[in-house]
């Protein structure tokens, strides 16, 4: 089980090494997708696992899940066993919680494969309701669905 606390992983920068710099994001990945979703919903998200047993990528996606922001995330792998805790993430700049009431409007559900879900998560310059969007995508079977 890795534990983690975000603030040490938040001044990574681009002379970081590799591995450092790697684990960083994944974890910045999981704050944002976490936080993304609803409190205390355990869901499968489109974060692909970062493992590689025997050198080939682990087919499983992560599934996180937090109760209250002063709690860590606890996420895991689908598929193997990587797991771990996330703490210290609220009010961080991966924290994609709705931060004030929003109208609720009519809900389209689009299915994306995983390619597209990995490019519309590097995209720099969207706002807090589409960055939340986009990492609130959620796996079901083989699909990924974006609403």
């Amino acid at each position: 089980m890795l534990v983690a606390d975000l603030h040490h992983f938040l001044d990574v920068g681009p002379d970081t090494p590799g591995p450092a710099r790697k684990l960083a994001e994944h974890l910045s990945a999981i704050v944002a997708a976490a936080s993304a979703g609803e409190a205390h919903t355990r869901w499968e998200t489109a974060l692909p696992c970062r493992r590689r047993p025997a050198h080939r990528a682990c087919p499983g996606r992560i599934v996180v899940s937090w109760t209250q922001p002063d709690h860590p995330i606890n996420w895991c792998c689908s598929h193997c066993d990587d797991d771990g805790t996330i703490s210290n993430w609220a009010t961080s700049i991966y924290d994609l919680r709705r931060q004030q009431l929003s109208a609720a409007e009519p809900v389209q559900n689009v299915v994306v494969d995983a390619d597209t879900a990995a490019i519309l998560r590097t995209l720099p310059f969207l706002d807090h309701d589409c960055h939340r969007a986009v990492f609130a995508i959620h796996a079901d079977g083989n699909k990924l669905h974006l609403t």
